[in-house]
């Protein structure tokens, strides 16, 4: 303990020197969760003396360990004041002492302001945070001093160095901000509770009462909206927990519409409150409710331009929203009953110009996924703080990734709606608080406007449906994306691209199109092509990639461009866009400056009207040049390998410096090519906030987990500058997450102006809501590492919900080298990724499946996956019509399922079903050789033929254990279905493979009889087109029209089959209009159980059933063998 005397000022002064260990108690519990009651004096022998704030009728402090996870102080808040002798800062207020003594003293407390440099390194130092004025201000003190920590004199472990925050009573306002290392648990002082940084004081430019006397009654604010579940009552006049802020009802002009009014005397750690709130709810859609927060000043909306929303319904009366607000004259609250969701009382809401907050309570038992872009669990882990802010970082576990996606939904077994889901459409960063105990989940909002929608499911695919209606379906990728991709940074010349080629087709594996990483471009400039290490690249493309090998490729673009000198032409992407004014810019006009591969870059300005055409005619330039067939869009959060901007008035001499940057630490990629090291590590992002300046855009009041809950990074770091502005005055404070979506719609529209005959192909590594309209997805810089490979699963199964279906992991893992059996394993599951391809790092070992030890088992997985291309191709056409998911967990289909994911942990979603048919188990661990699984209902029969001689199909609803030899992934397929497929052939690439034409597994459920023998059905459908072509609808139709039916040159395909003495009756129906010579089924499987309840297999010979056209017979199969 910190031990300092009491010493006598004079005049009946005194400067009270004491601090205790309870401060860890008052920061882990989230501040005082009530108001400040008389202070006592607490004598502990002639040593020290504490000053501690309790409630009434607490005579003795207790611990306790509340439901959310904190170490708080329920039944009593503490409040120590450390004042130190050389003070440089007074204040003053009275004091009721209520001590066993009973003493009544006045006290005028001179406090010095205590800082130390935190525990973590990436922490800079607490800054001291002078006290606002008495009510009759004394002399001008001087500034304040920060202690060093040398300055300080801790005689045990429990070391505490606080400065005054909110010290109150009688309109008393002070501010504290604390740094705390107690027994090993650092708890920081500008975040949130349970060993997360308390959000940060406000500076000292806000003005505050402290008027002696005087009657209103203040508590301190709290400092952990998200853990606060109580609001307690100072004595006469009662007032609502005072610092937290907090609105009443005060008019109601509508019955969906509420005006707040702030309640009084409620200043807020966060700025002054607006005033005045409207909230709207209104029925935007038949199962979605749009709930909308705004005050009377006009607030940052995402332009509708960037992400159009389906237009509200006009729903009848009978329709209207079921939406319960608090009546007038009572707090605000909400509650929408049949979704079992609620505005929680407890949490008052929070309102300020660069700060918004509110919780809400979720359905009882309910499980929640989504929240992204964040590496980890698909099941949510109560107790997290997930912040969103694009951010380039290699899939840092917990931590804000690439995209922000602030969508989740909630899966109750217990609620009438099984699963619903929130979308919060906000671009600015944020965090939501998952509460500890489950049920509640807390927004803290930095800026912008709060319009909130509800989703009413009630399934899991319903409930994505929804929110893709609201912001757009995906859509349709072409047909060769689906098949197997191969990558890597390193094909740094076309000799190396060739072999690689060369080696996959010995060993016989298929490949659809081989990736160029940034080794291709002349001094990693953007539109450009090293000439000497891609001679006649054009010719080459054209003669080698696809004449010889049948390959199609696809480029990395960055979205930096080199910055030149004045008068330097030697690189009009820079010229031509600085004089166009293109960039993104500083407040004064000048272009921000960032640093990537090539050294200082501009970014470009999406909101410029001209910048979409001057992207596409230097795209156009280049295509010439590198007629490359798709485009990879990578650093497009944007990326910057320094804080902001390197020219701002706290950048180094390093970032100033215009040379290639290839950075070394951790979180970086290490490259091995020509150019040489330049500099250190990345700068360290310094403190998120700074006590000593005004709130804005550059220092707002709250800091969310930018970088980790740990490391609360400001927004700035390893980012753009948070006040560089685009045209029309949007700041990047407001618009830096809609950057990555940005570059996608410039580039998708650019591919299909300068190609409008074919859809473009483009991947991002950055999206936000609506991207899947423009482009797929790969998950980023992953690990070669077995946590990774499961990580993956979640990632792409989030990706569903999201609406970017088309989505993988880089299989074998980007940074690391993987083991044999992990990359047999990860090109077994990556063989089930919607997206599959292999990428990796130049400086680890060659990775590619056609290696000795794993090339039987990829070219097995491989070919397994061309034959499903006509499967995934159809499903995903579904999602372009109708929305939902490609890619489900094992739960998602019915209730008795939902009950079994709230029964089994974090492991149920490392299983998924591919469509409504398909379960696929992947072995995620290391030595595994079998997977349980959760098997929704119905009977399930292996996908493929099994040696075994006997296996009964299994029963659903129920848990299974499948074997996973090491060269083999299970996967059941579900009775009832039919699967289009193509036919096994010999071809390494999806052309090949669609001109065998089509097969189908006919997978026959028990039908009427007692034995399930020879009595079932089973209906299936196929999509046909030229799997390349722009169709009209795709190009012109509205984002939310269902417009198949004008698609002249497709077909929707149905099939039935209904089980006959020696064979099926199959009947083919459906739109025809695609008239391809492919479109032919030549062979027939028929799956399903014999007389005694085994499994058997049947196949047709060659059959030739049109299918431009309705067709009906019988098709004879034939026994092969026990399935």
């Amino acid at each position: 303990m910190a031990v300092m005397p009491l010493r006598d000022a004079g005049a009946g002064m005194f400067r009270l020197l004491s601090v205790s260990e309870v401060w860890t108690g008052w920061t882990r519990g989230g501040g005082c969760r009530g108001s400040v009651m008389p202070l006592s004096l607490r004598h502990q022998g002639s040593m020290h003396t504490e000053l501690w704030c309790g409630l009434p009728g607490a005579d003795t402090l207790e611990r306790s360990n509340g439901s959310d996870g904190s170490d708080g102080l329920r039944d009593a808040v503490p409040c120590v004041v450390a004042v130190c002798q050389d003070s440089s800062t007074q204040a003053q207020a009275i004091v009721s002492a209520k001590s066993d003594l009973q003493l009544e003293l006045e006290l005028e407390l001179f406090v010095t302001l205590l800082t130390r440099r935190r525990r973590n390194p990436r922490d800079s130092p607490t800054r001291a945070i002078p006290l606002p004025p008495p009510a009759s201000p004394p002399p001008t003190p001087p500034p304040p001093r920060p202690v060093k920590p040398r300055d300080l004199h801790c005689d045990d472990d429990a070391s505490v160095i606080a400065t005054l925050e909110q010290l109150c009573y009688f309109g008393f306002w002070g501010r504290m901000e604390a740094s705390f290392d107690c027994n090993d648990a650092t708890v920081n002082g500008n975040g949130l509770g349970n060993g997360a940084p308390l959000p940060p004081s406000p500076p000292v430019s806000e003005k505050e009462e402290n008027v002696k006397g005087n009657e209103k009654e203040h508590a301190p604010p709290s400092m952990d909206t998200s853990n606060t579940a109580t609001t307690l009552t100072p004595p006469s006049p009662p007032s609502p927990a005072i610092g937290l802020g907090g609105y009443t009802v005060t008019a109601q002009p509508t019955p969906t519409t509420s005006i707040l009014t702030a309640l009084p005397s409620q200043p807020t750690h966060y700025g002054p409150p607006f005033h005045t709130l409207h909230f709207t709810a209104t029925h935007h859609a038949t199962s979605t409710i749009r709930l909308h927060l705004c005050p009377d000043t006009p607030r940052w909306r995402i332009p509708a331009s960037i992400v159009p929303l389906a237009p509200a319904a006009r729903a009848p009366a009978a329709a209207s929203p079921t939406v319960i607000t608090a009546p007038l004259g009572q707090p605000f609250t909400f509650k929408l009953p049949p979704l079992a969701l609620a505005l929680d009382p407890s949490t008052p809401l929070v309102a300020t110009d660069l700060y918004t907050s509110f919780a809400l309570t979720l359905p009882p038992r309910c499980s929640v996924y989504g929240m992204g872009e964040v590496t980890g669990s698909f099941k949510r882990k109560p107790g997290s703080r997930y912040a969103f802010w694009a951010r380039d970082a290699q899939c840092p576990v917990g931590e804000n990734a690439y995209s922000s996606l602030p969508f989740f939904i909630c899966v109750s077994p217990a609620a009438a709606r099984r699963c619903v889901g929130v979308y919060l459409h906000s671009s600015n960063a944020l965090d939501l608080h998952y509460a500890a105990d489950g049920t509640r989940m807390t927004f803290h909002i930095v800026g912008g406007d709060v319009e909130l929608f509800v989703f009413a499911g009630p399934s899991y695919a319903a409930v994505a449906a929804q929110f893709q209606a609201l912001v757009g379906r995906p859509r349709l990728p072409p047909y060769w994306a689906f098949g197997y991709h191969q990558s890597r940074w390193g094909y740094d010349t076309t000799a190396k691209l060739e072999a690689s080629m060369e080696r996959h087709r010995q060993a016989g594996v298929p490949v659809d199109a081989f990736w160029l990483d940034i080794d291709y471009m002349d001094a990693y400039r953007l539109f450009t092509l090293d000439e000497s290490r891609y001679p006649g690249f054009a010719a080459w493309v054209r003669e080698t990639a696809k004449g010889r090998y049948g390959k199609r490729l696809v480029a990395v673009i960055d979205p930096g461009i080199k910055t030149v000198p004045a008068g330097d032409a030697s690189y009009p992407p820079y010229t031509t866009g600085a004089s166009q004014g293109l960039f993104l810019r500083r407040p004064d006009g000048t272009d921000f400056t960032a640093k990537v591969w090539p050294g200082h870059v501009a970014l470009p300005d999406w909101f410029h009207p001209a910048t979409s055409p001057w992207w596409t005619s230097h795209l156009a330039a280049w295509l010439r040049a590198a007629p490359v067939d798709g485009l990879w869009l990578d650093m497009n959060e944007a990326a910057n390998f320094i804080n902001g901007d390197a020219f701002a008035p706290a950048a180094s001499a390093a970032d100033r410096v215009d040379e290639i940057f290839i950075p070394t630490d951790p979180e970086s990629v290490v490259h091995s090519g020509d150019a040489a090291q330049r500099g250190a590590e990345k700068p360290p992002p310094p403190a998120a906030f700074d006590s000593t300046r005004p709130l804005g855009v550059t220092n707002p009041p709250y800091s969310i987990a930018h970088g980790g809950v740990a490391a609360q990074w400001p927004l700035h770091a390893r980012s753009t500058a948070v006040d560089a502005v685009h045209a029309g005055g949007a700041t990047e404070f407001d618009a830096h997450n809609l950057f990555g979506l940005q570059s996608c719609v410039a580039t998708s529209q650019a591919l299909l102006q300068l190609r409008p005959q074919e859809r473009p192909f483009v991947l991002t590594r950055s999206t936000f809501a609506s991207g899947g309209r423009h482009a797929s997805k790969w998950l980023g810089d992953n690990w070669s590492t077995w946590e990774s490979m499961r990580h993956s699963v979640a990632g792409v199964l989030a990706f569903q919900m999201y609406g970017t279906p088309h989505v993988g992991a880089d299989i074998g893992g980007f940074n690391g080298v993987p083991t044999t059996e992990l990359l047999t394993r990860w090109v077994q599951v990556g063989a089930w990724y919607p997206f599959a391809r292999n990428h990796n790092l130049p400086t680890t070992p060659c990775q590619e499946v056609w290696r000795q030890d794993v090339v039987g088992v990829a070219r097995t997985a491989l070919r397994r996956r061309y034959g499903l291309l006509p499967f995934w191709y159809t499903v995903f056409r579904e999602l372009e019509v109708s929305g939902g998911v490609a890619v489900a967990p094992v739960w998602a289909d019915d209730a008795g399922s939902i009950e079994a994911e709230g029964q089994a942990g974090e492991g149920v979603d490392e299983s998924f079903l591919v469509g409504s048919h398909i379960l696929v188990a992947p072995a995620l661990y290391e030595g595994q050789r079998s997977v349980r699984t959760w098997l929704p209902p119905g009977l399930w029969f292996p996908l493929y033929p099994s040696p075994r001689s006997s296996v009964p199909p299994l029963v659903g609803g129920a848990w299974a254990t499948l074997d996973a030899p090491l060269d083999t992934c299970p996967a059941l397929v579900r009775a009832g279905c039919i699967i289009p497929l193509h036919p096994d052939c010999d071809t390494q690439d999806s052309t090949g493979w669609r001109a065998a034409g089509y097969s189908l597994l006919i997978v026959l459920d028990a039908g009427d009889a007692a034995d399930g023998a020879g009595t079932g059905t089973a209906k299936g459908t196929l999509y046909l087109d030229d799997g390349i072509s722009m169709h009209s609808r795709s190009r012109d139709a509205t984002l939310w029209e269902d417009a198949g039916a004008v698609e002249a040159d497709s077909s929707d395909v149905t099939f039935e089959a209904v089980a006959v003495e020696g064979g099926v009756r199959l009947t083919v129906g459906g739109r025809f209009g695609y008239t391809g010579a492919e479109a032919v089924v030549r062979g027939v499987e028929v799956v399903d159980v014999d007389s005694e309840g085994r499994g058997r297999r049947r196949k047709s010979g060659v059959v030739g059933i049109g299918l431009g056209g309705v067709w009906e017979g019988v098709v004879a199969v034939t026994e092969e063998g026990v399935a």
